[in-house]
């Protein structure tokens, strides 16, 4: 079925570019105003997102040491403190929200009330998803339906998969309507928004930044294609089956590949970096299972080795195919089919993602888009935060730009709990 065609005068989209200029992301959030997202008395200090450990809190835009590590994240509750969440009702609101606006009982005809995206930045898969993540949220602040091009992710897109929907929309439904957002009789082109981990929204910023990428990765996530759902279910089946729901294992995610030629967090000795952070995981809460998603051999190597005695399993893929210095996005693209086909590692991530999503801990390293989406999924689908360890970055490391403007007092285990 062809997409309607929405024609927009010139005069419209000025006004539309400078309504959409304003979008004012993690500026539209007071730290002041926000709460903890496990219900504690824990106050923000970053706009991302608090949450309490014991008598201490976390805040999850500020980075801690740890030997070996990069500005390394912990959060490493007590295994007796109690499973606490405080966003649910928000959270069934705001997915109400989203759901009305991209799936309405009548699809507009205005194109002022469409947010049309010709193409998403040709990123890694993981960021486009975070990219169209924010234009949902960008969407949303205007009033607008957002309606992805069927053209506007080629790369991750596979005609053997995907068809002529070379888009986004070929793994999840993003909105029952179809259009196309014209000016001059051309599909409308807006100019490239850049950092998509900038998410706040107006009206729902209460538990902060990270919880609104949760529920926005919910959005696409919870709304898979029925051949992508299959698809992923199939590549679980192996590691984790879907069903369960909460998993009692810790989600690893080790990034080598072309993260390592761009040097990257690339641990030489993964055993006392990434395993040993699951021993340290393992003797507080008890859980000995890993699930790992990886593109790095030895990695994989060390999962079929029982590790540090370690119950692991991991998806049984070549692996040698991401060893390059080119980065992924640039290779997939070259190839209509195979293993290093966009299709074929897009499904791969999702059904990574998906299964680390499920699991009760995690080793991450939140510098990767892949490890984000991870947290954030987890963090929607069990309304808390999960006790993890990230091996590089915080959520979001805009602070250590500004480091030396920031005041000492406060910072590492122990800041900004309220009095």
């Amino acid at each position: 079925m062809a997409c309607e065609l929405l024609p927009l005068t010139q005069p419209e989209l000025s006004s539309f570019l400078s309504r959409d200029e304003t979008f004012a992301g993690k500026t539209s959030i007071d730290t002041a105003a926000m709460q903890s997202l496990d219900g504690s008395s824990c106050r923000a200090v970053t706009p991302d997102g608090i949450v309490g450990a014991g008598s201490e809190c976390v805040d999850l835009g500020i980075e801690m040491t740890y030997p070996g590590l990069e500005n390394p994240l912990f959060f490493l509750p007590p295994a007796s403190q109690p499973h606490e969440s405080a966003t649910r009702e928000q959270s069934a609101t705001l997915r109400a929200q989203l759901s009305s606006q991209q799936f309405p009982p009548r699809c507009g005809r205005a194109a002022a009330s469409t947010y049309y995206v010709h193409e998403v930045p040709q990123v890694g898969f993981g960021s486009i998803i975070e990219y169209s993540m924010m234009f949902l949220a960008r969407s949303t602040t205007l009033g607008a339906r957002l309606q992805l091009g069927a053209q506007s992710s080629r790369g991750w897109t596979s005609p053997w998969f995907c068809g002529e929907e070379r888009s986004l929309s070929c793994y999840f439904n993003v909105s029952s309507c179809c259009a196309v957002v014209t000016l001059n009789g051309r599909a409308l082109e807006l100019p490239r928004r850049r950092n998509p981990l900038n998410i706040g929204l107006a009206g729902w910023n209460t538990f902060g930044s990270a919880w609104l990428s949760a529920e926005l990765a919910h959005f696409f996530f919870e709304r898979m294609t029925p051949a992508t759902r299959r698809e992923v279910d199939r590549r679980r089946q192996s590691v984790l089956p879907r069903g369960g729901g909460e998993v009692r294992a810790i989600g690893m995610h080790v990034r080598g590949g072309d993260s390592c030629h761009a040097r990257r967090f690339c641990a030489k000795n993964l055993t006392d970096t990434f395993w040993a952070q699951a021993a340290r995981l393992r003797e507080r809460y008890g859980v000995n299972t890993i699930v790992l998603a990886t593109d790095d051999a030895r990695a994989a190597a060390l999962c079929e080795s029982r590790a540090l005695g370690f119950e692991c399993h991991t998806a049984p893929i070549e692996r040698g195919k991401f060893e390059s210095s080119t980065f992924i996005e640039n290779r997939v693209a070259s190839h209509a089919s195979g293993a290093l086909s966009g299709s074929a590692v897009a499904l791969d991530a999702l059904a990574d993602i998906d299964m680390l999503a499920d699991c009760s801990h995690h080793v991450l390293l939140l510098r990767s888009a892949v490890s984000r989406l991870a947290f954030a999924l987890s963090l929607a689908r069990k309304g808390r935060v999960a006790p993890f360890v990230s091996m590089q970055w915080p959520w979001s490391p805009a602070h250590l730009k500004r480091k030396s403007k920031m005041p000492t007092r406060g910072r590492g285990r122990g800041r900004g709990r309220g009095r």
